[in-house]
């Protein structure tokens, strides 16, 4: 069995079992041991009356005992004594500077790959294109303040993978994008040649990093080769180059931007120093990693503990049911039997499994094919809403027009409608007389048969009598005669003037009706404003198409407007004031289409703004101006005068300059009549004079060229309104006065209506009144001639007989004017009737249109419907199919389950039923069943437990239990094994690299004491870094030409002490060794002298490492920095900001 290896733990090692204790202290303990024990070593072998020798200069690296010489707070003297430095010191300190520099300088070319040859920034910051050709070496990059020079460094931390958050330049990597682009990219050109190439023969000499940002949507990375192509668009590659290159981006002290800069020259602390030194030499990310595997190995510790005790256990199991196993040693055959019979139940149902299993695999596959359809069902649907979309916009425009068209076509039906009803009243009351006259053409055929019975009878008579009143009867009956056909004349005449009669034939009429349906529609169309204002806040745009506020949305969201924004349309920046409201309408018309139109500065826009005209329907003219002012005033008439400019407000100046070009509002007046406005337009500067005669019309005088001319203006006085109303207040209260105004045009119209229809009545009445006295007189007349002809029938002469021929003949004269009068009438109303049969085609034509209009606007809204309906219906499906394929997935996902488990389970049986049997021992014929085989199971286990009763247990059992016991005890000692040598690997190997940390930290703190105190010399200084690893604070301690000993670096002047900054941040860099340094703005505190120094410090200490690339961003001028000739040192300059 596998035992745990212990060992045993020196004072050095590192203890995962004390959770007192975490890796940070326990690496500060051993820093701070090694500090000591190396006092000790050198106090054993320095003479006490020496010297004291600086502690820092020539230290030992033996067997994990080198350590900083920083001292712990209890050792004061020692303290003191570091702070003393002589001239052996120096010596010391020379001549291991000089080994260092020779093993520096053994290669002292530029590095051949890894260093960046050129970077390309495009729409980014305040760069809309930038390029520079970086040296290898070393570069200063030189430029104003606003040339953009900082934007270099971010983009080469963002262009290598850094986030937005990392430069101090913005909370997203959106930000980083010139305001008014959508994208921006950088491109880093890499060297990519030598020894240390990063795969030379797929990407060549060079290496093209190139990143894409982007407002909307991902941003993303391409890696190509030297002739540009992509081999990669992966971050995985990206981060594998700079980690062959040994490039550092997320290292803080790697590319100092402005404010990290500022913070570490200025304002860093002793704590913060310590903190700097830890992170730039990765000192702080290893302890963090070494904590979670210490957490990971204290785990690991306790589960090898459990695993002791089961193992134990399981130890004990397996000895007491070996004992009853060795009993078990009779019986082979039935065993034999019983086992084959055991194993074919488990070849039966490996059987049954492999069956379940193909039965799953089919159904997985149908499922898949399923979800499949429904995915591209889905997709289909999508595609048909983003098809219909457009389309439902096109029939809710195409239902405003054929609204539009019914209105008109149902108008044109009801005035043919009237004219009919007008015809069909002409033709009753034509009928009604017709009656009349054939019920009075049957009396008077029943008088002609009466008198040719009194013929008769006079014809019998023998004797006549002899009378003179016979020529005066006669007399009156032709006298009667005359006035009957001159009534009857007359009659006909105020007939047919009577039927003639008809309101719909009147012009004027018609044409105050058309005025009413005009008002009336205004006042509903107020009436509509009213109530929307009361509910939504008014739009400025309202007087215009629902277009355009989607037009000006568009236009606002556009921020790269080369000459600004567009202005427009005009009508919405021009307001009437108040007491000037009444001419609106007037002016409305005076300025037409230039109340639509948009002012740009210059054509790039303008052709940019007549593309989103038409996009989105617009009719808009678009005026290209500058904004620019100029004098009109001198060009005003008089004071005394009203000017069109006088009358209006305006929210925008390049509005109201404007319209004075184009319209001349500053030289326009307004009069109160027509003579005052020719007297007004003859006086200097008035260009023409504007008159308000009514509400639907004015006119417009000029006097020019000694010439005078008035021209009308006519205007629809319910046409929408295109100025600005200043508040939503102002515009229901035009509102309401256009309301009530409206109504008493309404009112005025229903007035004349009702005087025209007062005086048709009238009229017609009287002509009424009229035809019926002449009928009546007719009746009188014909009654009177009766009279006088029974007179003459009284005689029995053949006179009396002629008389009685003469009146029937006269009757019968009548009753032809009678019959000749319904023919007239029928004549008429055939006529009628043939004028209203042809107008009922026309009227159903007009019906059938407007009804067809109907039936189009319902075709439409049905379209509409359908549309909507499709669309929502695609939607459920959608949301239908998305729930089908979540129901499809999770059948897909229940039978993988039920597969991932049949199979082990497959396996398992297939193993188990091979434990009893080959599958050819064990038969399975058709007929065979689980009953069937447990029965033959069942039978021949009978058998053997009778004959092992004794026994207590069958060996089956007992072999299941040796079994398992066997197997769980070889399980559990392997666990523990495996367990044991884990903790221990990982215990050595924790502890093996605290080793290898603890000397890489001595080692970095040696040489960044070295860098430092070699720094500070150049300027004659003498300088220490103080590490104090149980504070967790490094300091500074400096010691210039006028001390006498060193002193902190806050004690000294500013220059001196960015100086000493400097110096230890090339300390860091010196443990950090990263390909790539940058460095913004790091000499802005300094005055000139110390600038220079600090410069030739970096010139001096950065040229011993040939191999890294530097760049250092100044605003000022190093030129009188000497040592800048070399040729490892490239001075770029910046251009000067431009002057917007």
């Amino acid at each position: 069995m596998a035992t745990q290896v212990k060992r045993s733990h020196d004072s050095s090692s590192f203890d995962t079992s004390n959770s007192q204790q975490n890796i940070q202290e326990h690496m500060s303990q051993l820093l701070m041991m090694g500090t000591k024990k190396r006092r000790k070593m050198m106090s054993q072998v320095i003479d006490e009356d020496s010297e004291n020798i600086d502690n820092d200069v020539g230290v030992d690296v033996d067997d994990n005992d080198d350590d900083d010489d920083d001292d712990d707070d209890d050792d004061d003297d020692d303290d003191d004594d570091d702070d003393d430095d002589d001239d052996d010191d120096d010596e010391s300190s020379e001549n291991e500077e000089s080994e260092t520099d020779i093993d520096d300088y053994d290669d002292a070319t530029p590095a051949q790959a890894g260093v960046i040859e050129k970077l390309s920034l495009k729409n980014f910051m305040c760069h809309d294109s930038f390029e520079l050709k970086l040296g290898p070496q070393i570069n200063f990059i030189i430029g104003r303040n606003g040339s953009g020079k900082s934007a270099i460094l971010t983009g080469i931390s963002v262009g290598l993978g850094a986030k937005a958050n990392d430069t101090n330049r913005g909370s997203s990597i959106r930000d980083l994008i010139k305001d008014g682009k959508q994208t921006s990219r950088i491109s880093i050109v890499f060297k990519n040649e030598g020894q240390d190439a990063y795969k030379p023969n797929e990407y060549g000499k060079k290496i093209i990093i190139e990143r894409k940002l982007q407002r909307i949507g991902g941003n993303s990375y391409s890696i190509k080769n030297e002739k540009g192509k992509t081999i990669s668009i992966k971050k995985s590659t990206l981060d594998e180059i700079l980690y062959k290159f040994n490039i550092t981006i997320d290292n803080p002290l790697a590319f100092l931007s402005q404010d990290k800069a500022r913070e570490f020259l200025t304002s860093a602390t002793d704590k913060t120093k310590y903190g700097y030194f830890m992170d730039g030499a990765y000192i702080t990310e290893i302890l963090k990693n070494f904590e979670v595997t210490t957490t990971n190995i204290n785990e690991l510790k306790s589960k090898v503990s459990h695993s002791e005790e089961h193992t134990k256990i399981c130890k004990q199991n397996y000895k007491e049911i070996s004992k009853v196993y060795n009993a078990h040693k009779r019986n082979d055959f039935l065993r034999k039997q019983l086992q084959i019979v055991h194993g074919k139940i488990y070849w039966f149902n490996a059987k049954l499994i492999k069956e379940k299993l193909r039965e799953y695999e089919n159904q997985q596959m149908d499922y898949n094919s399923q979800k499949q359809k429904i995915k591209d069902e889905i997709q289909k649907l999508e595609d048909n809403i983003k098809d219909k979309e457009p389309e439902k916009v096109k029939i809710m425009q195409e239902i405003e027009d054929a609204h539009k068209l019914y209105e008109t076509k149902h108008n044109t039906y009801q005035q043919l409608n009237n004219k009919r009803s007008d015809l069909r009243s002409v033709a009753q009351s034509n009928k009604e007389e017709i009656i009349k006259s054939r019920n009075e053409i049957q009396l008077h055929e029943k008088d002609i048969e009466n008198r040719k019975q009194k013929m008769e009878e006079e014809q019998k008579k023998l004797h006549a009598y002899q009378g003179d009143s016979k020529d005066s009867l006669r007399e009156s009956i032709n006298k009667l005669n005359e006035e009957f056909h001159q009534l009857e004349s007359e009659y006909k005449e105020n007939k047919n003037q009577l039927n003639e009669m008809n309101l719909s034939n009147n012009s004027e009429y018609q044409k105050i009706m058309q005025l009413r349906r005009e008002s009336l529609e205004h006042l509903q169309q107020i009436n509509k404003q009213l109530s929307e204002s009361s509910k939504n806040k008014p739009s400025k745009y309202d007087a215009w198409t629902f277009r355009m506020p989607k037009l000006i949305n568009e236009i606002n969201s556009i921020r790269d407007w080369s000459g600004g924004a567009p202005v427009g349309p005009l009508g919405s920046y021009i307001s009437v004031k108040k007491e000037y409201s009444n001419w609106k309408i007037l002016l409305n018309n005076i300025f037409g289409k230039n109340l639509d139109s948009f002012i740009v500065t210059n054509e790039k826009d303008r052709r940019r703004l007549d593309q989103l005209l038409k996009k989105h329907g617009v009719r808009s003219s678009i005026v290209v101006r500058k904004h620019e002012r100029f004098q009109y005033e001198n060009g005003m008439p008089s004071s005394d005068l009203i000017t069109v400019l006088d009358m209006l407000e305006f929210e925008e100046d390049i509005v109201r300059y404007t319209l004075i070009d184009l319209n001349f509002i500053e030289k326009t007046i307004i009069s109160k009549s027509t003579e005052e406005a020719i007297k007004n337009c003859k006086k200097s500067n008035v260009y023409n004079a504007l008159v308000l005669l009514r509400r639907d019309s004015g006119r417009r005088v000029s006097f020019q060229n000694n010439t005078l001319k008035q021209d009308p203006i006519h205007y629809q006085y319910q046409q929408q309104i295109k100025f600005l109303s200043k508040n939503q207040t102002d515009y229901i209260d035009e509102l309401t006065k256009s309301r009530d105004e409206e109504r008493h045009t309404l009112n005025d119209l229903d007035r004349k209506l009702r005087s025209m229809k007062m005086k048709f009545d009238t009229e017609h009445h009287d002509l009424d009144v009229k035809c019926k006295e002449i009928a009546r007189r007719i009746a009188a007349i014909k009654h009177e001639r009766i009279k006088i002809q029974d007179k003459l029938d009284e005689e029995v002469d053949d006179r009396k007989i002629r008389a009685l021929e003469i009146q029937i003949n006269e009757i019968q004269s009548h009753i032809q004017s009678l019959q000749s009068i319904i023919e007239s009438l029928e004549e008429e109303n055939n006529s009628k009737a043939e004028e209203f049969q042809n107008m009922k085609p026309e009227i159903e034509e007009a019906k059938t249109s407007y009804k067809k209009q109907e039936i189009v606007i319902e075709k439409i809204k049905d379209k509409l419907i359908e549309i909507e309906t499709a669309l929502e219906t695609s939607r459920d499906s959608i949301k239908h199919f998305t729930y089908e394929s979540a129901e499809v997935q999770r059948k897909i996902d229940k039978i993988s389950s039920k597969i991932e488990i049949g199979k082990p389970q497959l396996i398992d049986a297939l193993s188990k039923a091979q434990e009893f049997c080959e599958e050819k021992d064990a038969p399975i014929i058709p007929e065979d069943t689980h009953d069937s085989i447990a029965q033959e199971f069942r039978d021949i286990k009978n058998q053997l437990e009778e004959a092992e009763n004794a026994l207590g247990s069958s060996l089956e059992e007992v072999m299941v239990q040796v079994e398992s016991a066997r197997n769980k005890l070889e399980a559990a000692q392997a666990d523990l094994k495996t367990l044991s040598d884990t903790q221990y690997k990982l215990d050595s190997e924790l502890n093996i690299r605290l080793n290898y940390l603890y000397t890489t930290i001595t080692i970095s703190v040696e040489d960044a004491k070295r860098t430092f105190e070699r720094a500070m010399k150049i300027r004659g200084f003498k300088g220490s870094l103080d590490f104090n690893f149980g504070d967790k604070t490094l300091k500074l301690n400096v010691q210039t030409k006028k001390d006498d000993e060193k002193r902190p670096v806050e004690s000294l002047s500013g220059g001196e002490k960015s100086f000493s900054q400097i110096a230890l941040l090339l300390s860091i860099w010196k443990v950090m060794n990263s390909k790539i340094r940058g460095l913004d703005e790091f000499d802005v505190y300094m005055d000139s002298v110390n600038r220079s120094i600090s410069i030739k410090l970096l010139l001096s200490e950065l040229k011993q490492y040939p191999k890294s690339q530097n760049i250092f961003i100044t605003p000022q001028d190093i030129a009188v920095v000497g040592d800048l000739d070399d040729k490892s040192v490239k001075i770029h300059r910046m251009s000067d900001p431009r002057q917007d």
